[in-house]
């Protein structure tokens, strides 16, 4: 495509967004009730904005003065599916400018002001679930906050209608992989707070209906981001869902919840890739040693994870200053030196199929392969229907 079909394509693009904007406004004004335009009006409250020219309104302000208006209102599954549609339009441009970046960001914002407003009986109230997921599947990092603020609204007002009392938001395995995604902004600061937020709503939802092994990934990873004292808070926490004796790395292998060596071997990994991307002391200390309780319980499943970890053990003991975290590295690297065992760096991805969406999911009769943006901008519609 040339630069002047280029430029006329992300016009066209921009136009239309700026359209459906102003129909999804009018769908939330009709939304509005009687008793609630009353009260506009007996607060004289002037809703002449909205005939301005919207190329003047950049989404996210627009939308968040709007919202001031709503008071918990219930609304259509319309206008985010709007929003949707903007955001299935942008996502696949290849190189998006700062308007297009800034316009996906305000969409996101704003469906996590929409979100709690949407009435429970529609269908894409579940489904936005999987929509966040795919956001955050895209893997940038300028959409991973907002994403994730978006995840943890949709889980509380899941929670806050009753789905969770006795719908398990688990699938097979499906928390780790999860997690894996999830680790990408574990390393940003500015990512900290709302990805502690979002971990602990995810803790305390999934657990609702027990502890299982589908609950242990959310467990490691939030217990990763905890200080130590937070870390026993958190265990007290988990007594309420099930019974055990002992510290938190107990539960990650109890017998009744971690039974068998694929499980294991799941755990282990994402201790693994965790500790790669652990840079203190402290961080080093809680994983090693859940990983040094692991050898024990289950010593055959460390061969798939010995080529990852023997870089990083030679790394944490050649800058330490911490005789409890070398302690820890000596004896998980004599463990590892005594195994003869082969390494199988491929168990993970050869037992669990843990590959990328686009390996195998197909969209078109093409052979071309679609980006990531395209790939996220599929799916998003075909869960959310639009």
């Amino acid at each position: 495509m040339n630069s002047v079909s280029a430029r006329k394509s992300n016009l066209s693009t921009n136009e239309l967004i700026q359209k459906s904007t102003f129909e999804m406004t009018n769908a939330l004004v009709i939304d509005l009730t009687k008793s609630q335009m009353q009260k506009l009006k007996q607060a004289n409250i002037q809703l002449d904005f909205l005939e301005k020219n919207e190329k003047e309104i950049k989404m996210e302000k627009f939308l968040f003065k709007f919202m001031e208006f709503l008071e918990r209102s219930t609304i259509s599954s319309q206008p985010i599916s709007q929003i949707l549609e903007h955001l299935c339009k942008l996502l696949p441009i290849e190189k998006l400018d700062e308007n297009q970046k800034d316009m996906i960001i305000s969409s996101i914002i704003s469906l996590s002001r929409l979100y709690p407003l949407m009435k429970p009986q529609e269908n894409l109230k579940l489904n936005m679930f999987w929509v966040a997921i795919l956001l955050l599947y895209l893997g940038d990092l300028q959409l991973f906050p907002v994403t994730l603020r978006l995840l943890h609204v949709i889980l509380q007002n899941l929670d806050d209608i009753g789905v969770f009392e006795e719908k398990d938001m688990e699938k097979e395995h499906f928390s780790y992989s999860f997690a894996f995604i999830l680790l990408s902004g574990r390393r940003m600061p500015t990512f900290k707070t709302e990805l502690l937020n979002l971990l602990q709503c995810i803790v305390d939802v999934s657990c609702k209906t027990g502890i299982d092994s589908s609950k242990l990934a959310y467990i490691i990873l939030l217990s990763s981001c905890l200080s130590v004292k937070e870390v026993s808070q958190l265990r007290e926490r988990l007594a309420n869902y099930f019974d055990w004796e002992g510290e938190l790395v107990h539960l990650l292998f109890n017998p009744k919840i971690c039974s068998d060596s694929k499980t294991a071997n799941l755990i282990v990994y994402l201790l693994t890739t965790l500790l790669i991307q652990s840079d203190y002391d402290q961080e080093h200390l809680f994983i090693l040693d859940i990983l040094n309780y692991a050898v024990e319980v289950f010593p055959d499943v460390f061969p798939t994870v010995y080529g990852l970890l023997d870089p990083k053990l030679f790394g944490i003991l050649s800058r330490t200053q911490s005789d409890q975290v070398q302690k820890s590295v000596l004896k998980l690297t004599n463990f590892m030196m005594s195994d003869l065992s082969e390494w199988n760096s491929d168990f993970i991805s050869s037992e669990f199929g843990f590959r990328n969406l686009d390996d195998f999911i197909i969209f078109s009769n093409d052979s071309r392969r679609i980006s990531k943006g395209e790939l996220v901008s599929s799916l998003i519609q075909k869960v959310s229907k639009i």
